[in-house]
């Protein structure tokens, strides 16, 4: 349906071919929770990652979470 009362922020970090790294994500995520986005919807993957940079991640979701972003990932 249409809502009038619905703001989108669409943030593109992948490339083309569906490709793109990690900071890059982050600094997506860390921008929309700054710009004050309720919702964040994940819905991209990809290969695994280091140690490192699934700590990183997380805490770019973490730091999101506590300024009232919801995180959500499509999981598949």
């Amino acid at each position: 349906g249409v809502s009038h009362f619905v703001s989108i922020m669409g943030l593109k970090f992948l490339n083309a071919r569906g490709s793109g790294v990690t900071t890059d994500a982050i600094r997506a995520i860390d921008f929309a929770a700054e710009k004050g986005a309720q919702i964040i919807n994940a819905s991209w993957g990809g290969p695994s990652m280091s140690e490192q940079e699934n700590r990183a991640l997380y805490d770019a979701i973490d730091r999101a979470g506590k300024k009232g972003t919801l995180f959500v990932a499509a999981a598949g």
